[in-house]
């Protein structure tokens, strides 16, 4: 039980807040709208994390796809209402009903600086491929988003397409 424990933490201390893209600026003509990651850190400690239940009453959501990388969003909310930071995994899978075989996956948390928004690069991708992905709490690993799907548009040098267009 104290390995599993252990672990868990070790997993928790793992993520981080660099890959949260929620807090760069909304433009990058005005940098100081950004919210900085350095004092972030300072007010929260990075193994302390919420681990209760979260709920995805806002959905989820997929944009910017390139040839190798989308970016994904969500906005977790905690059962009860606590400041600590919530941690997630984002997972996109090739299969909607096998999630064992990850593409592109990590731990990455928000917090209340950013009103938990939650918003990451998936890299790793394939051009004109489907994907599905998730996003999972790392206190609960029972506790998991609905699941998505996007496609990533084709390489700008494939003759193939001459069209590319969005919903």
């Amino acid at each position: 039980m104290l390995l599993l424990t252990v672990a868990a933490l070790a997993g928790l201390a793992s993520a981080s807040i660099t890959d949260n893209l929620g807090y760069n600026s909304p433009s990058y003509k005005v940098p100081s709208l950004a919210t900085r990651r350095s004092e972030v850190v300072t007010r929260h400690k990075r193994w302390v994390y919420y681990d209760g239940q979260v709920s995805f009453p806002y959905g989820i959501a997929s944009g910017d796809p390139w040839p190798e990388s989308v970016i994904l969003w969500t906005h977790p909310v905690p059962a009860q209402n606590d400041p600590r930071p919530i941690c997630l995994e984002y997972q996109v899978s090739t299969s909607n009903s096998s999630w064992d075989n990850l593409v592109s996956s990590n731990q990455v948390w928000t917090t209340t600086d950013i009103d938990y928004s939650y918003k990451v690069e998936a890299g790793g991708l394939k051009p004109k491929s489907t994907y599905y992905y998730r996003f999972v709490n790392c206190a609960d690993a029972s506790n998991v988003s609905p699941v998505g799907r996007f496609k990533t548009i084709p390489k700008d040098t494939d003759d193939s397409f001459d069209k590319v267009s969005f919903a």
